[in-house]
């Protein structure tokens, strides 16, 4: 089975309503919940889903529910304090990553994950670390094929 880091927008296109990535997020997740791909996190993605459901659906409740779901399809890893100057490194590295994601890359990389499932492109480019685009279905089939 293929160890990927998800990024927590795969999580938040799969719950939430119409849009484009929605039925490839979908369908990861449902990739994930049949045991062909083990998705691992940072645990800050708890936070970011309760944040993104919470106002979205006015329901904490619900936001809470939906975090908890996504939080038991993903293996959780804490920030530690050895990720900090690697992500500040992949931060000054590159003109498109944000801070919030080179933490997320400095942990991809420190527990030896080379992909990352994100509909964001801003990971593009970094060394050591691959994009697999969600909507994307012959990297989709690449690696489940693995």
């Amino acid at each position: 089975m293929k160890r990927v880091l998800v990024d927590t927008n795969v999580i938040l296109y799969a719950i939430g309503g119409p849009h484009p990535y929605a039925e490839p997020c979908r369908r990861i997740v449902a990739l994930a919940g049949e045991g062909h791909i083990e998705m691992e996190a940072p645990v800050d993605l708890v936070q970011e889903v309760l944040h993104h459901r919470a106002r979205r659906l006015g329901d904490r409740r619900q936001a809470a529910a939906e975090a908890q779901a996504a939080a038991s399809l993903c293996r959780l890893h804490a920030v530690e304090p050895v990720d900090a100057d690697p992500a500040a490194e992949l931060f000054a590295g590159s003109e498109r990553l944000s801070a919030r994601d080179a933490v997320f890359a400095a942990i991809a990389l420190r527990h030896d994950l080379g992909t990352i499932l994100s509909a964001d492109g801003d990971f593009d480019g970094l060394s050591n670390l691959r994009r697999l685009d969600p909507a994307d279905p012959a990297a989709i089939a690449e690696l489940v094929a693995v």
